[in-house]
């Protein structure tokens, strides 16, 4: 299902043609929207009514897709990760995770991805991942699932199961992060996070909003 709108009330169903479950969209600046979902479904749209499948070489159910820095990235089960610049052609990206991947994001060049026990930071071109959650870390994230991440300058910030919500930034050099859980749990899962210049917003289960 598809479901398009001008200002975000009216919304009108359109006819993709397609059958596989969706699980995310994302737009690149240029106007490009790219949906992923059902055993690594992948389409593309120049105006979110007309789409074109497209084969992102994984079999995976792909939970998220963002655009980030320069390019679209997508974030599937068993640790899938996949990069795209244009939505149509998709190269796999290793970092080390195996559990499923929910939520990614950046901070200028420097990236995290998320998912269930995984937080893994990527930085540097090629980008080299660093394993959060390993014990050797000096303050790693809590061992957590996590469905959002976003950036909050200097910060990126993780929410998820039970209302989770950790902050980690990077200091150093080479950069190493340091992570905190800030909110105490709201109990109400979270499921997405973005922000605006002047406010950030979360949501998630039973209707839940937040602020900051």
């Amino acid at each position: 299902a598809v479901y398009t709108s001008n200002a975000g009330l009216a919304w009108t169903r359109q006819s993709p043609g397609v059958t596989a479950w969706l699980s995310s969209v994302a737009v690149s600046p240029a106007g490009l929207f790219v949906a992923v979902g059902e055993n690594g479904f992948a389409a593309t749209s120049p105006d979110g009514i007309a789409w074109t499948p497209r084969t992102s070489g994984t079999a995976n159910w792909l939970n998220r897709v963002k655009w980030l820095n320069d390019r679209f990235w997508a974030m599937g089960d068993g640790g899938t990760l996949l990069a795209s610049v244009d939505g149509a052609t998709w190269q796999s990206v290793g970092t080390g995770a195996t559990g499923p991947l929910y939520a990614g994001a950046n901070n200028g060049p420097a990236y995290v991805v998320a998912g269930e026990n995984e937080v893994r930071t990527g930085a540097g071109f090629p980008l080299a991942w660093t394993n959060e959650l390993d014990a050797g870390r000096p303050s790693p994230p809590p061992l957590w699932t996590y469905f959002a991440a976003e950036r909050f300058d200097p910060f990126h910030v993780l929410a998820g199961r039970s209302g989770m919500l950790a902050r980690g930034f990077a200091a150093g050099s080479p950069p190493v992060h340091y992570w905190e859980d800030i909110g105490g749990s709201i109990r109400n899962w979270l499921w997405d996070m973005t922000r605006l210049p002047e406010l950030s917003v979360a949501v998630g289960d039973f209707a839940t909003v937040l602020t900051s």
